[in-house]
């Protein structure tokens, strides 16, 4: 706790001398902030004094942040601190933006004026083609004539990888499976993982590698009979629209996904649901995918319904939109906001 508190404090200072001395230079009409945490946005004080409008960034609600990793109620303390810092960073700003409708309606509960809300997703554009076909990729790496799973992404508890392993030890034992870990992570976790890799039936080829860049991931993605996308539940993973769903969604995998009431919420009828930490329910629910061809076009069909109304190019015309309004509000010197 301390050690994030002198962090904070070190880039708060930092980041405000850089921020004055830039904005005396460059004169920015638009300041935009991102988030964590959410006061930050402070830094940008005496930007919004020479006239600058300020854009906070709220990739993710700070309150619930702090409530997943320090495993507190949201009636603690330090949440409600959070919560109280959240609505004064939201005042100061000029528009509020955050990645899904659960948060933005949070934030307005929590005190932060609705006109100033505007979500944009954590979308993403559509993959590259890969080079390489799929069928030289399976062969150069082994995997040809096997059920594959491919995960790229964080390798913590949080993603609830040591489920995903129990599951397909568990549907290995009916197809040979591969399953193929990729990410950066704590090593005691990536340790346990090995452990329990050593320990598998014969039929599972798993493996762990580290971090690849995205092209290399894009690539892999490319082979994986399931998409998923794991999570335990948390106050943060609740509220969570990850990054993952979209590629996935992109790339026309069929999907099984953590049941977590926003993932929910927008992949209702796209994908299949498992309960956070039942390595059975996710097993037959990768078993559904993989051996119900039928289920598995129409989820990637109602997918990709999905994503084509969520593009990044959809998002991207919104900001462009946003930042040319504020510049003009701010030309004609008046606001919508009074902050």
């Amino acid at each position: 706790m301390f050690r994030y508190a002198y962090q904070y404090a070190t880039f708060f200072l930092l980041a405000s001398l850089l921020l004055l001395r830039l904005q005396l230079q460059r004169r920015f009409n638009v300041v935009h902030v991102h988030s964590l945490p959410d006061f930050q946005i402070f830094c940008a004080l005496p930007s919004k004094a020479f006239g600058a409008s300020l854009i906070l960034d709220m990739h993710e609600a700070m309150p619930e942040i702090l409530a997943a990793r320090f495993e507190l109620s949201m009636n603690h303390p330090l949440a409600k601190v959070a919560c109280a810092l959240e609505a004064l960073s939201g005042l100061i700003a000029d528009r509020v933006l955050t990645v899904n409708s659960t948060i933005a309606r949070l934030l307005e509960a929590r005190g932060i004026d609705g006109r100033k809300l505007l979500v944009v997703m954590n979308s993403t554009d559509r993959p590259p083609s890969v080079s390489a076909s799929p069928d030289d990729l399976l062969d150069r790496m082994a995997l040809a004539g096997r059920t594959v799973i491919v995960y790229a992404g964080g390798v913590d508890p949080e993603r609830d990888l040591e489920t995903v392993v129990r599951a397909a030890a568990i549907l290995s034992k009916s197809r040979p499976v591969s399953l193929l870990i990729f990410g950066k992570g704590p090593e005691s976790y990536r340790e346990e993982l090995r452990g329990m890799i050593r320990n598998a039936p014969p039929m599972l080829d798993a493996r762990i590698g580290d971090w690849i860049p995205p092209a290399k991931a894009v690539e892999l993605v490319s082979l994986t009979d399931v998409g998923l996308v794991p999570y335990r539940r948390n106050p943060l993973t609740e509220i969570a629209m990850p990054n993952k769903v979209f590629e996935y969604a992109a790339a026309g995998k069929p999907m099984v996904v953590a049941n977590l009431s926003t993932l929910r919420g927008l992949w209702e009828s796209s994908a299949l649901f498992y309960e956070p930490g039942d390595e059975l329910d996710l097993a037959r629910k990768m078993e559904r995918i993989v051996s119900e061809r039928d289920l598995a076009m129409r989820l990637v069909r109602s997918a990709t319904a999905v994503y084509e109304r969520h593009t990044w190019a959809h998002y991207e015309a919104e900001l462009i939109h946003l930042y040319e309004s504020l510049i003009q509000e701010r030309r004609m010197g008046s606001s919508t906001f009074t902050s």
